[in-house]
């Protein structure tokens, strides 16, 4: 199995208030005048303050930056956008970083500069755990996307492709690059011409790039991939600095091996209004996702208020199977759980999470896994049967990963929370049956044939009834059966402190009930409550605390039964619906030979989204997904890289249907 590795954090050398990187003998920051210098060199160099004075009202812009160091360039770029920038337009930040600072590294760089505190303080309050992959952190208009690892590696997996038959059609470009990597000579890992094709291939016509290097090398590689360069004076003593501006490709890039059909073969307006079909969780938080991003969004429910289904039980614990695996459910796992616990603890009114802290109980520990979250204690650490024992309140005779900033979510509160927003208009009691495009629009009808709204762009999100449109029933979609059951609060229970994890749960009491969960059936869509089932959850909470489980083997329990909507691979389904049939005759050489290349982008059906079959881990996957699924509906830069959005991506099955057909012949 192909584990994740674990980043190495920066090792630094201080003088005075100024680090040095100690691997490449070289400072993040002129000791002269850091703030004055980036402000020349990067600001300046690609002429923000104009272009964004410029700047159309609910506007994009997208900088591209190799190495984040300390954040300085970032949140001089955030100073100057909310000095010039209209209110409404959004500012998307990409940064790179190998061996990213520790959190009390980069306070302690960013303490160099009092003026900057009042953003400086956001990005530590979410700055993420030291872990590879990509993170998307929110403030505002503002995003911060951090790549954490190799920038060849993390760099190019930004496009939707990197096919040559496709060059140039990915569906956002960057407006402004930032090259800041340490000296060329010094770090000449970031200058190499593979990675600057990839930053020409994320480019457009009028993008500009800045750069304190004024290295001759520099200067040509950038020339031979279709840069316009210039040099300008320097800041300070650095005589001569580079600035350059995006004609067109030259030398063309390496390109992978593989078949565009993530990348839609046309590009869609930006919409301005969209229909949510479903109330749920995963309904409620593509619909604020998309209000916040100005778009006018109207929500159908078949039901008379929201979560009235799996998203309706009363207590629901916040995490997930914990893996170094490099495999795409696990990665999806890991970076869902550290964007949701941002989510609810940050981008929320009230407080949605009660971050009393969740242990996952374990007989011995995953190596491989203690090896990554090595730098990560915020997240996860590892405990043994004492501090169990100390976390939870309830003598325990396992250790296991225990999560401090976890806890659980009453899920129908959350929902009317995320509902709450001017720009979600809430439809209850309006089932839709049927959807009808015409002249651009979908129509969505009730059961007599009755339109009851349109929008040029529908987002399904309705869990197991998915499936029930003519457009969609070739989902692999499968219901799953889950009981939970609700105990009454005991004097020995009271003790405990946190959510327990193992084969199933236990959450904390609140109003005087604990949730104990929960039974998986797949393919039984009954509903009603079943006393089996309270007693096989009084068996998952026995493997967790006997002593604990005795005390309600004769009680009378309550509880709740609900459906889960889950896929074959066990990830969601979160993007554009495929035209199958054009999927099936396009890629149908897949049939012959599995490991084709074909240079031809996806076909969809314009205007409907998918997004649901979460089972069992709701609350952890949909945040992130939904932040992905309104970036593909907005044009804008998708917060997980492609092999991940391909992984959730509806259109696999069809890919996966052909290629199974080629192992049957």
């Amino acid at each position: 199995m192909t584990t994740l590795q674990a980043l190495q954090p920066a090792q630094l050398r201080w003088d005075g208030d100024t680090p040095e990187a100690a691997a490449f003998g070289d400072i993040y920051f002129s000791r002269d005048n850091g703030l004055a210098e980036s402000r020349h060199v990067f600001l300046d160099g690609n002429r923000l303050q104009q272009r964004w004075q410029q700047l159309s009202p609910r506007g994009t812009f997208v900088i591209g930056e190799t190495g984040f160091g300390t954040g300085l360039n970032f949140l001089l770029a955030w100073q100057l956008w909310q000095q010039t920038a209209p209110a409404d337009a959004r500012l998307f930040f990409i940064s790179t970083e190998l061996y990213p600072l520790t959190h009390s590294e980069l306070g302690r760089a960013l303490g160099h500069w009092p003026t900057l505190a009042p953003l400086a303080q956001p990005l530590l309050a979410q700055y993420p755990p030291l872990l590879p992959g990509y993170h998307w952190l929110r403030f505002g208009n503002v995003t911060l996307l951090l790549l954490f690892g190799d920038a060849q590696h993390t760099l190019p997996q930004l496009a939707d492709s990197q096919h040559p038959a496709v060059a140039g059609r990915n569906p956002w470009a960057v407006d402004a690059w930032f090259l800041d990597g340490f000296a060329p000579a010094k770090n000449p890992q970031l200058w190499q011409q593979a990675l600057l094709g990839d930053i020409a291939a994320l480019s457009k016509p009028g993008t500009t790039l800045a750069t304190f290097t004024a290295a001759g090398q520099v200067r040509r590689d950038l020339g031979a991939h279709g840069f316009a360069v210039q040099k300008v004076p320097g800041y300070g003593s650095k005589r001569e600095m580079i600035v350059a501006t995006f004609a067109a490709p030259g030398h063309p890039t390496p390109h992978t091996a593989e078949t565009p059909w993530l990348l839609p073969s046309a590009s869609h307006a930006t919409p301005q209004q969209v229909a949510v079909i479903g109330a749920g969780l995963a309904g409620c938080h593509i619909a604020r996702a998309l209000a916040e991003r100005g778009v006018s969004v109207h929500v159908y429910e078949r039901h008379a208020t929201a979560a009235q289904e799996a998203s309706g039980n009363p207590q629901g614990a916040l995490y997930t199977k914990l893996s170094a695996s490099a495999a795409a459910l696990s990665r999806f796992s890991l970076a869902s759980l550290q964007y949701a616990l941002r989510h609810y603890r940050q981008s929320l009114p009230g407080k949605p999470l009660e971050d009393c802290g969740l242990l996952q109980l374990h007989d011995e520990r995953d190596d491989a896994l203690q090896a990554l979250l090595g730098h990560a204690p915020a997240l996860a650490q590892w405990v043994d049967a004492q501090a169990a024992t100390e976390h939870s309140g309830l003598a325990l005779q396992r250790g296991g990963w225990w999560l401090p900033q976890a806890g659980w979510i009453h899920p129908a509160a959350l929902c009317r929370a995320l509902l709450d927003h001017p720009a979600i208009h809430t439809h209850f009691g309006c089932p839709v049956e049927t959807l009808q495009q015409q002249e651009g629009w979908w129509q969505l009808r009730d059961g007599q044939q009755q339109v009851i709204g349109s929008a040029p762009h529908v987002v399904i999100a309705c869990a197991n009834s998915t499936r029930s449109f003519q457009q969609t029933q070739w989902l692999p979609l499968r219901p799953v059966r889950g009981q939970v059951s609700q105990l009454p609060a005991t004097h020995a229970s009271t003790a405990l402190r946190c959510v327990l994890c193992d084969e199933g749960y236990l959450t904390p009491a609140a109003n005087g009930q604990h949730c104990l969960g929960a039974s998986f059936v797949p393919g039984d869509t009954d509903t009603a409550l079943r006393a089996s089932e309270q007693q096989h959850n009084l068996q998952l909470l026995d493997a967790i605390s006997p002593a604990l489980a005795a005390g309600w083997q004769d009680a009378a329990l309550g509880g709740r039964a609900a459906l889960r909507a889950t896929t074959p691979d066990h990830l969601p389904l979160a993007g554009p619906l495929p035209d199958r049939d054009a999927f099936l005759r396009n890629y149908a050489a897949l049939q012959h030979n599995a490991r084709a290349v074909i240079g031809e982008a996806g076909h969809y059906i314009g205007g409907l989204w998918l997004f649901g079959a979460f089972g069992g881990r709701g609350l952890c996957y949909i945040p992130l997904a939904a932040e992905l699924l309104a970036s593909q509906l907005l044009n804008t830069p998708r917060p997980l890289p492609r092999d991940l959005q391909a992984a959730l991506a509806p259109a696999r099955f069809v890919i996966r249907e052909l290629v199974r057909r080629n192992a049957g012949r």
